[in-house]
C-alpha cells in the first residue's frame, strides 16, 4: 500500500503547502472523494496557479507499513475512477507524469476474452483459444511485474497470480465509469 512513496514525486501526506497558496487554490477538489489522486491535483493546480513545487532532499519521513487483507489490490481499482477527473482537469500533466499511455494490456485481457466465448460458440475453437491464450500471457506478464521486487512466499505468489487475472476487468470497469461519470474521453 506504501510502495510508491518512496519515490512518489508529490505525496500530501507528508507535503507543507503555504496557507496563501492553499487559498488561492480553494483547497483540495472535493469531487476526489477518495484518498486518490487529490495530491496529485493539488501538486498541477501549484505548478499551473503558482509555481514551481519544491522539494526537501533532507526531508525523512516514516511511514509504516499496515497489513491489508488478501485482494485488497482489488478494491483499490475502485479508486481509477479519479484518474479520469484528474485527466479531466489536466490532461497533458496526467500524461507526462502519471500514466503515459492507457493501460493497453488491461483493454487487451478484457478484449481477448470477451472475444473467446464467440468465438468458441461459432466452432472457431483455435481462434477462440489463441484469444484465451493471449489473454493469458498477458495476466501472467502482468503478474511477473507485480511480483518483481516483493515477497515470494507461495500465499503471495497465488495472490499475485489471482488478482492479476481479476484486476484488468475491475480497472477497466471502474476507469470507464469515471470516464461516464466526470464526461471525458479517457481510456
Amino acid at each position: 500500500m506504501v510502495q510508491g512513496l518512496a519515490t512518489a514525486e508529490f505525496v500530501t501526506a507528508n507535503a507543507f503547502v503555504r496557507r496563501g497558496a492553499l487559498r488561492r487554490l480553494g483547497g483540495f477538489d472535493e469531487r476526489f472523494e477518495r484518498a486518490w489522486r487529490e495530491d496529485s491535483d493539488l501538486q498541477f493546480r501549484l505548478l499551473e496557479e503558482v509555481g514551481p513545487v519544491g522539494r526537501s532532499a533532507n526531508a525523512r519521513v516514516v511511514h509504516p507499513v499496515r497489513e491489508v487483507p488478501w485482494g485488497v489490490s482489488l478494491q483499490q481499482q475502485r479508486n481509477t475512477q479519479f484518474d479520469a477527473l484528474l485527466y479531466k482537469k489536466h490532461p497533458r500533466l496526467y500524461r507526462q507524469r502519471i500514466r503515459r499511455v492507457p493501460p493497453w494490456d488491461y483493454y487487451g485481457v478484457v478484449a481477448l476474452t470477451a472475444l473467446g466465448a464467440p468465438l468458441a460458440v461459432a466452432g472457431e475453437t483455435a481462434w477462440a483459444a489463441a484469444a484465451v491464450a493471449g489473454a493469458a500471457a498477458l495476466v501472467l506478464r502482468f503478474a511477473w511485474r507485480r511480483l518483481r521486487e516483493t515477497d515470494h512466499s507461495l500465499r503471495h505468489v497465488l495472490e499475485m497470480v489471482a488478482t492479476s487475472a481479476l484486476i484488468p476487468f475491475v480497472s477497466v470497469y471502474w476507469r470507464l465509469r469515471g470516464a461516464l461519470r466526470f464526461r471525458v474521453l479517457f481510456l
